[in-house]
């Protein structure tokens, strides 16, 4: 009966250490710490994170342009809060082991952040912390402050294109009448061939057509002046 008793009670207290680690697990505010045994340095960081190394009892730590503050309480947990950057993984070392707390996205602060539990079940005092931090991202830029103008409502009018030149039709040329100018086309050889009407007989004063035939007269009436004056002037003496 007595040794069923203790065996009880064993199967008891194992259960109620079980149980105390599995809370202690699961202590940090947002996630769930991963145990680790050993030790742990700035060296422990992933790739692309900077270490920030803070011993315990000691209020902050900073590296490149990175200062994170600690705070703790009377319980053994701690609270953390960076500025200039974000923790992307927190380690807490206390006795022979130490958690891991991972942040995915990487953040700003978390509270309850405490060590693995020791033998005897109790938080051990935080001997340091480790945090691996990283650049904030920058801010999004700004909307420049005015709008840019807005297009204009309608294209430009474009200007109404010239309709094509139309020559003026040329009247046909009237002569004067009295001579009819029949004006033929251009030949071939680019020489322009323009036939005139011939025109009638001009009259003198007398109303006499000139002509080859009328100065005939004339001519004969001369002659006999000319005959007579021979005759006139002629000396008597030698007309016998």
């Amino acid at each position: 009966m007595k040794t069923q008793r203790w065996t009880r009670v064993g199967a008891l207290a194992s259960a109620l250490v079980l149980t105390l680690g599995l809370v202690s697990t699961i202590s940090a505010a947002s996630v769930t710490p991963t145990l680790h045994a050993g030790n742990v340095t700035e060296a422990d960081c992933p790739a692309g994170t900077t270490g920030i190394s803070i011993n315990g009892g000691v209020a902050s730590g900073s590296a490149d342009g990175i200062t994170v503050t600690v705070t703790y309480h009377d319980d053994n947990s701690i609270d953390f809060a960076a500025t200039g950057g974000l923790v992307a993984v927190a380690f807490v070392k206390g006795g022979d082991n130490y958690n891991e707390y991972a942040y995915s996205p990487a953040a700003t602060s978390d509270t309850n952040l405490v060590s693995p539990l020791n033998d005897g079940g109790q938080v051990p005092q935080v001997s340091h912390t480790v945090f691996c931090v990283v650049a904030a991202p920058p801010p999004p830029s700004s909307p420049p402050s005015a709008p840019p103008s807005a297009p204009p409502s309608a294209p430009p009018s474009a200007p109404p294109s010239a309709p094509p030149s139309v020559a003026p039709s040329t009247p046909p040329s009237v002569a004067p009448s009295g001579s009819v100018a029949a004006e033929t086309d251009t030949p071939s050889g680019g020489v322009a061939a323009e036939t005139d009407v011939p025109e009638g007989p001009s009259t003198d004063v007398d109303g006499n057509a000139s002509g080859p035939g009328s100065s005939l007269p004339l001519l004969l009436i001369v002659l006999g002046i000319i005959g007579l004056a021979a005759v006139v002037l002629t000396p008597r003496g030698s007309r016998r």
